[in-house]
């Protein structure tokens, strides 16, 4: 019972560090981020939107950045080919920054709240699943982070870590990227943002509906 107990503080704790800073200015943030991406006169230039992605998209998995936003507004401003590749580039430094983190950081608070044994069933349970849980959540806020802390704190293979992460992350990029550089040749860029916001959430509101009907 006590190990099960500290396990369960430790998945708690993971997923604090992105749900806190989420809760306390990610409406803010996406706000800022959105406004200045669309009316500052430097995010004209495909060079600026460019490393201004590879930017805020490093650095999503310590702040609540609306990557969805970032992503679609790259593509039509620099196109399906650039936008992909400098929001792929982004969303795979962040995957990196944060499993580096969680391994260095993460790794000791695991071993003081656990012990071998449940360490290595937890090892075993994100290996299995590694596919699902890392490549199937990079689109869903505050889970896409979570996950990557995780893997990081029970320090994951590299092997197994890296290719449903790069691959997920690919689909995601390319996702929205179409959209933005879509939705700007048809006309109702407009709209896109709003889309490129509420299909992250939707699909953060579909797994909460499906953890909780599992739950019951």
């Amino acid at each position: 019972m006590k190990t099960y107990f500290h396990y369960i503080i430790t998945i708690v704790v993971i997923l604090l560090v992105p749900v806190i800073p989420f809760l306390l200015f990610g409406e803010r943030l996406e706000s800022f981020v959105t406004e200045q991406l669309l009316t500052n006169q430097r995010f004209e230039s495909p060079l600026w939107v460019g490393g201004a992605a590879i930017v805020l998209l490093a650095v999503d998995i310590l702040l609540p950045i609306p990557s969805s936003v970032v992503c679609t507004l790259a593509g039509s401003v620099i196109g399906v080919v650039a936008g992909t590749a400098v929001c792929w580039v982004g969303l795979n430094i962040s995957a990196w920054l944060g499993y580096w983190l969680a391994s260095k950081l993460g790794w000791r608070f695991v071993q003081r709240m656990t012990d071998e044994t449940s360490r290595d069933q937890v090892q075993t349970t994100i290996n299995n699943w590694s596919w699902l849980t890392l490549a199937g959540l990079r689109p869903i806020p505050i889970l896409a982070e979570a996950s990557i802390l995780l893997a990081g704190c029970y320090q994951l293979e590299k092997s197994v870590f890296w290719p449903p992460v790069l691959i997920g992350n690919l689909v995601v990029a390319v996702s929205f990227v179409g959209l933005g550089k879509l939705s700007a040749e048809q006309g109702w860029f407009a709209m896109a943002l709003p889309i490129s916001i509420c299909i992250p959430l939707a699909l953060l509101f579909t797994w909460w509906l499906v953890w909780s009907a599992k739950k019951s």
